[in-house]
């Protein structure tokens, strides 16, 4: 399996430094020895799809904001709970800006740790210890979105966010990793200018002190979320109809020939309204080339209908969102969504009134269903065997398509067929491209509880982890590689590191068991729902997954089970050292990292046939990240030390897409019209003004229209080129910007 994965590295030689390099560099030439690459870093669609429209329209709100950070009020004791958040002033705005989206400390991450990524070296190093801060944009609202609802859309921010548009609070929320919305209608100013301003408090000032150590009243997730604070991911502004289609659940039962779909409609048109609401089901054709350049990117086409559902009619008061369901016999006119056959569908939900299309929502799915019949899981009632990679990292390399097309290109090539998006919600695209590549996911929320310190004894903890793993099933739930839920990681485990009293822990036990019972209420179409580590929790949850142990300690548990039987985690890759691997490999384990992997290697394959004789899921730790070797691409000369010079580079285009990606790091000019960069001084601040394009506006430095398409880049470092200086491919590059 190692060595398959290695053959697929090679293969993807020009991709994966890309993928596993963080930014681009903005810069006029090419550098000595690095090399370019030339095509968009994260290459996806806009927010809206083509057959919403014209009902729904997007602006892109991704690009160059200001930042001010803020001190921590004097007295302030951690585990007290939240500081308050003072609110902006006007001389306290830092004069070099942030680029949106990134946290404001993201140069800090993996620092202590082993690794770095000073992904923007323009951030001035105090920001790395800032807790507390705002954030602050501009933009104009269309005059032909007068009449419509306008939401502001987050992809995910880390910490509690306070959101404050024209000098009006218009919402607080905290739930790292997932979207959220904010009605801004009441607020905003029609065809002229608007400000947003957007204050961040560090998930951590939210901790309490508790017994054992405990402290966090949130789910941390793991490294990338319990270090990062601010906006990490896309921020839109969109318009639909006051009265539209709010969400879309489909629900494919195969084994009953049958599709549903259930449909919400909120009536904000401040009267009630008769609707007819139907939907047709669209093959979701993908339209790329098969290349390890573009078959990441995000190229598709509708094909004509092939199912029609029959139109549910009724009246939406004022102010209410009603649930209509659609359903329809199937009778074989859709294809089987399989893991060696992942055929897509879009359902395109349409809102009549009057006779007239008044709303319209696209949902891409598969036709397929997940089951359990004893031990066993299946996919279109046959039984599937799912071999499976996990790993923790999330941070600045994986923010592109490009990332998971290649994790799970190696993964498929060493023989799996799944993935556990471990410890954290990933952005959407891991799971869009595990629909289109055929990879069964473990969807895992942030309640990560190997780190011991979570406080279960605040009841906003609880309420916390229930409204995060409700946002993540309502996001991800139309999918068709979610085969389970994993509600949270090591409860068990960690309750025992941290010498919880076993008097203690039947409370927790049973408030996880509740979450679990909470996600089968919301989706019935998924039994698989786990804690994973955590056995069945005595018998309560549907299936058994362990962590570690032998093969012949699962042998002895797998008698006594009668369920699926699961591992999540297992061999010694993630904590081992030479005296462990000599066990397998003797003294070579101290002669080379080679030889030293090749003993990881053994051991990984001995527990895989293993996991293939007991487990409806097995998992190795980190497979793909271990089977890696760490290449000097970019560094041509290898008889000396990296400089800025060296490296993988994001180079401008002449040919960039209108499209704003939805995880906008790669972005390196503006969206609605080609660019030339050049030179090293200022001659004009970027802003986030300019035309619609189809699929979404621009990002990161950008003009209207017509105007001047030239940008020159001031590097706050006196000037020179901010260019990459490791060899390794975990190691990122640099991005330099300043107004």
């Amino acid at each position: 399996m190692f060595k398959s994965a290695a053959r697929s590295l090679q293969r993807l030689s020009i991709l994966l430094p890309i993928v596993l390099t963080s930014p681009a560099v903005l810069h006029a030439q090419r550098p000595a020895d690095g090399n370019l690459f030339t095509h968009r870093f994260a290459p996806e669609h806009g927010l809206v799809s083509p057959s919403e429209e014209p009902f729904r329209t997007e602006i892109c709100l991704n690009g160059l904001w200001r930042f001010e950070p803020l001190a921590l009020p004097a007295g302030y004791k951690p585990g007290a709970g939240p500081p308050h958040l003072p609110n902006p002033t006007t001389n306290g705005w830092s004069q070099i800006p942030i680029r949106i989206p990134s946290p404001w400390n993201v140069d800090a991450f993996g620092k202590g740790n082993g690794y770095e990524f000073d992904t923007f070296p323009s951030y001035p190093q105090k920001w790395q210890d800032v807790k507390m801060g705002w954030l602050k944009t501009t933009f104009t609202v269309p005059a032909n979105w007068k009449g419509r609802q306008i939401v502001l859309h987050f992809m995910s921010i880390v910490g509690a966010a306070r959101i404050v548009v024209n000098g009006h609070r218009a919402a607080d929320h905290f739930n790292n990793f997932l979207p959220f919305d904010v009605d801004v209608t009441p607020w905003v100013h029609i065809g002229g200018p608007n400000t947003l301003l957007v204050g961040v408090r560090k998930g951590t000032l939210m901790n309490i002190a508790g017994p054992y150590q405990s402290k966090y009243t949130y789910p941390t997730g793991s490294f990338w979320g319990m270090s990062m604070v601010g906006i990490d991911q896309d921020v839109y502004l969109l318009a639909r109809p006051r009265l539209h289609i709010k969400s879309v659940f489909i629900q494919p039962l195969v084994n009953r020939n049958l599709l549903r779909a259930v449909v919400k409609v909120a009536n904000r048109s401040g009267s009630p309204q008769t609707i007819a609401l139907a939907a047709g089901i669209r093959p979701w054709h993908w339209r790329g080339k098969h290349n390890d350049i573009t078959a990441p990117e995000s190229k598709y086409s509708l094909g004509k209908t092939v199912v029609q559902m029959v139109a549910a009619r009724g009246s939406v008061k004022a102010g209410q969102t009603k649930t209509f369901t659609l359903e329809t016999k199937v009778n074989h006119a859709l294809a089987l969504w399989t893991l060696n056959h992942p055929h897509l569908y879009a359902l395109v939900a349409e809102l009549n009134v009057g006779g007239a299309a008044h709303d319209r929502l696209s949902t891409r799915f598969g036709w397929r269903q997940w089951t359990i019949h004893g031990r066993k899981l299946l996919l279109n009632g046959k039984p599937v065997q799912l071999m499976a990679d996990a790993w923790h990292f999330l941070g600045v390399p994986a923010m592109t398509p490009r990332y998971a097309w290649a994790w799970f290109t190696m993964l498929k090539q060493a023989h799996c067929n799944a993935v556990r998006l471990h410890a954290q919600p990933r952005p959407p695209f891991f799971l869009q491209m595990a629909d289109q590549m055929g990879i069964a996911v473990l969807d895992e929320s942030g309640i990560w509880a190997s780190h011991c310190h979570f406080n279960y004894w605040q009841p906003i903890t609880w309420k916390r982890f229930a409204r995060a793993i409700k946002a993540q099933v309502h996001r991800d739930r139309n999918h068709a590689c979610v085969f389970g839920w994993s509600v949270a990681n090591e409860i068990q485990a960690a309750m025992y590191a941290a010498r919880v009293k076993p008097a203690d822990k039947p409370m927790v036990t049973a408030k996880v068991v509740t979450l679990a019972h909470m996600v089968e209420a919301m989706d019935p179409t998924r039994p698989w729902v786990s804690s994973d580590g955590d056995g069945d929790m005595e018998g309560r949850l549907p299936v058994w997954v362990a962590h570690y142990g032998t093969p012949r300690g699962w042998q002895a548990t797998y008698k006594h089970i009668h369920k699926p039987f699961a591992i999540g985690e297992c061999t010694e890759t993630y904590y081992s050292t030479p005296p462990m691997v000599a066990k397998i490999e003797g003294d070579r384990a101290y002669q080379s990292m080679r030889d030293y992997m090749q003993g990881l290697a053994v051991q990984g394959y001995d527990y895989a046939l293993a996991e293939r004789k007991f487990c409806a899921y097995g998992s190795l730790w980190d497979l793909v990240w271990y089977g890696l070797k760490p290449l000097p691409l970019g560094l041509a000369n290898q008889s000396r030390p990296a400089t800025l010079r060296d490296g993988i580079f994001l180079a401008p285009t002449n040919r960039i897409s209108p499209a704003c990606s939805r995880n906008g790091w790669g972005h390196t000019a503006a969206r609605s019209t080609p660019v030339t960069i050049h030179g090293c001084r200022c001659t004009g601040r970027g802003h986030s003004g300019g035309r619609l394009s189809r699929r979404g506006p621009r990002a990161g430095l950008s003009h209207p229209v017509g105007a001047e398409r030239r940008h020159s880049i001031h590097c706050p470092c006196r000037n020179h080129l901010p260019l990459k200086r490791s060899v390794s491919l975990a190691t990122p590059i640099a991005l330099c910007i300043k107004n």
